[in-house]
Order: C-alpha cells, then structure tokens, then sequence
C-alpha cells in the first residue's frame, strides 16, 4: 500500500454512512481531545461481527490449525470440516437456520495460517455506537512529501491542528524525477496542498488523515 493523505471534514449530514470514527477510539487515534468536536458526535448504526464460524477442508488440515498460535476453536461458534459431510453448504445453511442467523449481514473472508488456508463466516448483529461521520472530498494528496513528514505524521492516523496542515505543507517537496518530466510539478503539489487542505481548514472540523 502506498501513502494516503487525505482533508477529511466531520458533518452530521453524510454522504456514505459507512464513513465514520467511533468515539470510543478517538484519543488514540487522534492528536486534539474529543471535545473539540463535541458537536458532531452522534449515535451511528453499525455491525458487531462477534459470531463466526469456521470451514475447514480436512480433518487434518484442521489439526495443524489447532497447533497455530493464531486459530482458537473457542473464537467460534462451530468449525465445518467440509470432509465429514456430503454436502457442507447445505450444513451450514442448515445451522444458520437453526441458529437464527439468516437474517443478519454477513462477512466472509478466505484466510490462512501457517500455510493452512480456511474460510470464515462472520455474522453482524445491529448495534448503536457513539462516532462522528466525515465526509473525505475536500482535499487529497499521495505523493510529493520529504522524510520529515513521514517521521513525524507515522505516530498516529488523525491530526487536526491548523500547524500540522501547516507543517505538512512545508514538508511537500516533490522530487526531481517528477520534475524532470511533468513541469512545475512540485509547484503543483504544493498548490494542490494549499488550496485544499491550508485554506479549507476549520479547527474542529477538519482532520489530516494519513495512511499508508
């Protein structure tokens, strides 16, 4: 994955309902306390993924699993190993019926463990959390930023004082390369930066936001 930076904006009116940050998180994840933006939080509907079941291929395959580090049987609500049954989907359709999971969300991912590979079914139980949703459209930027930006912007996801947009436009530098075949290319960064992070920010709204 390459880097992400990104002039995220707070709001109570949404775009995407699945863009939010959950309250709970906040003081890890960002570097001004909650509340400065005691205005946007909100009670958000989300999914709690606590209930999953396991498909394993082979009785053993299963056994290295159970030797993992990584794989506990008691993180599910039952493990299927497709060799034991005629017809795994119709038991575990079977089992969701009977457990009444059918009419939750579910979440299916193909994961591996120490070369194991399995499938996993995860199922989403409605829940209500405390959170603030962001709208992400008001600036973004990938490329064009010096060490000092990644030495100091590594510590943590959310920043939203108006000296750290200030100090990541100082670290927009472009590079040579880019300079040799795009014109005024590091102009360019900086003035995308500028004109869509520095002079879009609003204390207590707006959050840089880096990933990688």
């Amino acid at each position: 994955m390459g880097l992400d930076v990104s002039h995220l904006q707070l709001t109570l009116t949404p775009k995407d309902k699945y863009n939010f940050f959950e309250a709970e998180d906040w003081e890890e994840d960002c570097n001004v306390p909650l509340k400065h933006y005691a205005k946007y939080i909100t009670k958000i509907d989300d999914l709690e993924f606590n209930k999953t079941l396991a498909i394993v291929k082979s009785e053993a395959e299963y056994e290295k699993l159970k030797q993992t580090d990584w794989f506990g049987s008691e993180e599910f609500l039952k493990i299927f190993i497709e060799e034991r049954y005629f017809s795994v989907k119709e038991e575990i359709r079977k089992f969701i019926v009977h457990q009444k999971l059918d009419a939750l969300e579910t979440l299916q991912l193909q994961t591996s463990c120490d070369g194991v590979e399995y499938h996993t079914i995860s199922f989403g139980e409605p829940i209500k959390i405390q959170g603030m949703y962001y709208v992400d459209d008001a600036g973004y930027q990938s490329t064009g930023f010096n060490q000092k930006f990644y030495d100091t912007f590594k510590k943590r996801m959310l920043w939203g004082k108006k000296e750290d947009f200030e100090l990541a436009y100082d670290c927009v530098e472009g590079d040579l390369e880019q300079e040799r075949l795009i014109d005024n290319w590091s102009h360019k960064l900086k003035t995308n930066f500028k004109e869509n992070f520095l002079d879009k920010f609003e204390f207590g709204k707006s959050l840089l936001c880096v990933s990688y």
